[in-house]
């Protein structure tokens, strides 16, 4: 199959949803996603904005089975977290709270559109958990670095105090910050492609 008929397949299915769990592009996210599927060579596959969210882990521990007490591809509030833990405590099981960049992948026409892109990300917009993961569909996956995971509470208990939710509030809202001006180069960059 070429890429141009891949491409239309794509996103003929995605115009404004994709393959994540959410199944809907970020609108924090979307003019970046609009930009690349608007180059020739290249089209998303998949894509978050970053969010901080806080989530109950599963008896099993997997992923697909945790429920999402609280999430933001914003800012939070210390209030807004406080509320989602008071979920949090009528559970047994662990509640992490996490930040996290961006992700995106992205389908390539080519080897060297991969390997331009990849170096666009990664030395123009400092992106360095970049690669390219597939050669035979050339999909690049970019990963953003900046991050928090912390266990909050378990066994019916808040482990933390006031003092430190507010700390990693305040911590996970400037990653958030250093994360749209990231989105926001790299829409700058692909704009140049």
């Amino acid at each position: 199959m070429s890429f141009e008929h891949e491409k239309k397949n794509v996103l003929d299915k995605i115009i404004y949803f994709d393959k994540s769990k959410k199944g809907l592009v970020d609108k924090e996210i979307i003019s970046l996603v609009k930009e690349i599927n608007n180059k020739k060579d290249y089209y998303t596959t998949s894509s978050c904005a970053g969010r901080i969210f806080l989530i109950k882990t599963s008896e099993s521990g997997r992923k697909d089975e945790s429920e999402w007490l609280l999430a933001s591809h914003d800012k939070i509030g210390l209030e807004q977290l406080k509320n989602a833990l008071g979920e949090a405590v009528k559970y047994d099981n662990e509640s992490w709270f996490k930040q996290e960049s961006m992700i995106m992948h992205i389908a390539c026409r080519t080897a060297e559109n991969a390997e331009e892109l990849l170096h666009i990300v990664r030395c123009n917009v400092g992106l360095k958990r970049a690669g390219i993961i597939s050669l035979k569909r050339n999909i690049l996956e970019i990963i953003g670095a900046d991050s928090i995971y912390t266990l909050v509470a378990k066994d019916k208990k808040i482990l933390v105090d006031d003092y430190y939710l507010n700390l990693i509030v305040g911590i996970a809202n400037k990653k958030m910050d250093i994360n749209n001006k990231r989105i926001a180069l790299l829409y700058k960059e692909i704009k140049k492609l």
